[in-house]
């Protein structure tokens, strides 16, 4: 196993026995927490550095450090806790990785799976809504709607679900033509 690994599983792993045994009461409310966070985590603002690479260097920087403490100051008591042990320990730089991983396994706990969704064209929050309520009784569990518009699936969608994905966007179907022609491999 790889360093990094190493340190994300570990940190992951106290985390979540923490949120999911001594803390389980406050479960989904650290759950909505890790959301919210993961959220912050993967905005994309071109004008500033993105958060991860805050996190990075914050490891090295004692000022930078305290800009993270200062914008993170209304999470709960555990979240800051774990930022004070793993700059503690020059790992802050992790934190992305493990709260993604504590919030994958914490989804589980809660009997959730994620579902990412992914389309050409924007979907309402309705559909989306009926997208759900139709998966949940295909799957017979709760799900965790994700999604994200991506124009360059030209038409239709992709759905993601654990390890199986189903692909019903124009850009693939057009790939396997484009491949049936010139009898390459699908990729």
């Amino acid at each position: 196993m790889s360093f990094r690994k190493s340190v994300v599983s570990n940190y992951t792993s106290a985390l979540t026995k923490l949120l999911t045994e001594e803390m389980a009461a406050d479960l989904d409310v650290n759950v909505e927490c890790m959301a919210e966070l993961l959220n912050l985590l993967k905005a994309d603002d071109n004008a500033s550095p993105s958060m991860i690479q805050v996190f990075r260097a914050a490891d090295l920087y004692d000022e930078m450090f305290d800009a993270v403490k200062s914008t993170l100051k209304n999470l709960p008591e555990v979240f800051r806790n774990l930022i004070d042990i793993m700059h503690e320990n020059q790992r802050l730089g992790f934190f992305p990785q493990v709260i993604e991983k504590a919030y994958e396994t914490c989804l589980i706990a809660q009997g959730i799976r994620r579902v990412e969704v992914v389309s050409a064209q924007e979907i309402k929050s309705k559909e989306l809504a009926d997208l759900k309520t139709k998966l949940e009784e295909l799957f017979s569990r709760k799900l965790l709607i994700d999604w994200r518009q991506d124009s360059e699936l030209v038409a239709g969608f992709t759905l993601k679900i654990g390890s199986c994905l189903i692909d019903a966007s124009l850009r693939s179907r057009l790939q396997r033509v484009r491949n049936a022609i010139t009898g390459e491999a699908y990729a």
